[in-house]
């Protein structure tokens, strides 16, 4: 059997990969026997062709060719439904991508994957936000943290969230709103007439008594 290329990352033979291409085209009476099925299920790193939009997903200018790179991956079963597998070790792999700029130019380029090199079966962290993938290393070029809830369910236009931390805070700056003779109410980042918006903080802390004019 022929050696795959090296920059695929596998560290062990490359008999693995070449024989199970090679069960994809056998006669179909070919019985799999159970400790090849169990072994080739279980948690390891496994070749996996990702889309590179979906690791440079701020890129969206250019076309990618190929649009998928082949990178290892942790995959494969656990023996208890608690475990997931997760990588324990990972590494950097450069890969030249042609980098297609529609009517304008094309060219090729490095471009850096995250391959997974060792994996375990370990107990899943999926407990605040179920479906939450593991978070990488912060030097990382994306985040794989889960995406954050609505800073407010009607006026969503009215703020802006960092994908990070989830912050909220408004689009509106303070130095806009005197611009314009108003004031910014920080908590539902509306603009009030000038004067209204320390009469509305004096009622919540009265507990609403009293009246405001319209």
């Amino acid at each position: 059997a022929s050696s795959l290329p090296s920059w695929v990352g596998l560290s062990g033979p490359a008999v693995s990969s070449v024989t199970c291409w090679a069960h994809v085209s056998s006669p179909s009476h070919t019985v799999v026997k159970f400790m090849d099925v169990y072994q080739r299920s279980f948690c390891r790193p496994i070749e996996t062709l990702v889309d590179i939009f979906q690791e440079y997903p701020d890129e969206i200018e250019f076309i990618f060719k190929p649009s998928c790179v082949p990178l290892m991956r942790c995959g494969g079963c656990c023996n208890d439904e608690s475990l997931e597998c997760v990588p324990t070790e990972e590494f950097n792999i450069t890969m030249q991508i042609m980098r297609i700029k529609p009517h304008q130019s094309q060219h090729i380029g490095e471009m850096s994957f995250l391959q997974h090199n060792k994996c375990e079966c370990r107990k899943s962290v999926r407990g605040k936000g179920k479906g939450q993938k593991r978070k990488r290393k912060k030097s990382r070029y994306k985040s794989w943290s889960a995406p954050c809830g609505p800073c407010s369910e009607r006026r969503k236009h009215l703020f802006v969230q960092d994908p990070q931390t989830c912050k909220c805070s408004c689009k509106n700056t303070d130095s806009r709103c005197k611009a314009r003779q108003l004031e910014l109410n920080e908590r539902t980042c509306r603009l009030v007439p000038r004067g209204r918006l320390s009469v509305l903080l004096s009622l919540v802390h009265t507990g609403g008594q009293g009246s405001v004019r319209r």
